[in-house]
Order: C-alpha cells, then structure tokens, then sequence
C-alpha cells in the first residue's frame, strides 16, 4: 500500500526561528506557526479558533528562514509531519509532532511582516 505524508499550511509565525547547528554541521531552526480558522456554527453564530504548530527547518532553508523571518511573518508552508520521542527530565518519554519543511514561500511582500489579519483585512 501506498504512503503519502504531506503538510500545507498559511499561517503566522508565533515566535522568532532559534537557530542551531547539529552535531553533524548541519543547521536547523525550529518555530511555531499558527493557524486561524474561521467558521459559523448551526446558530449562524461566527467562530474563530487558533491552532499551533511546531515547525522544524533545516540546511539552506534554515539559513533563510532565520534570517528574513520573525514573530508575524505570513508563511505558507509545505512539508511533512514527523514525529520526535524526548525524554523529560523524569525519565518519561515524551512524543512531539512537528512539521518538517520541504518548501515555503514569504507571503504579504518582502519584509513587511505582515499578518494573516492584515491581509483579511486588505481583502475586505
């Protein structure tokens, strides 16, 4: 049976990318993206809710991301879910799900930060 394994996303970066470097050389950045959905219940009443996503980038994209991205930068992103096993300092192990990028696109211009509202707004 076929696998398929794949994430697209628009939404805000929550927090600035921390770069690392890995032990292999190898540079990653890690980040939180969210993601607003809007939607109207059965009353007609309108709802908005949040979700956060943890977002893991590596090599060139790393480099990029860490230096033109920041706290509110509208991205879209295309990539993979992985999932990560860490041990707390309890000795419990812990799973995380994160999204592996595989590509992105800066949206709303270049370095103008803008927000998903913002451009909700632009459309209104």
């Amino acid at each position: 049976m076929a696998s398929f394994n794949k994430v697209m996303l628009v939404g805000n970066l929550t927090r600035d990318p921390e770069m690392r470097m890995l032990a292999s050389g190898q540079q990653m950045v890690r980040f939180g993206v969210a993601v607003n959905r809007v939607y109207k219940d059965a009353q007609g009443q309108r709802h908005e809710e949040a979700n956060f996503f943890n977002v893991t980038a590596f090599a060139k994209q790393a480099e990029t991301l860490a230096h033109y991205a920041k706290k509110g930068t509208l991205i879209f992103i295309d990539g993979r879910l992985q999932a990560r096993t860490v041990m707390n300092d309890k000795g419990e192990s812990r799973t995380y799900h994160d999204i592996v990028v595989e590509g992105f696109q800066f949206l709303g211009g270049a370095g103008k930060g803008k927000t998903l509202e913002d451009e909700e707004e632009q459309a209104a």
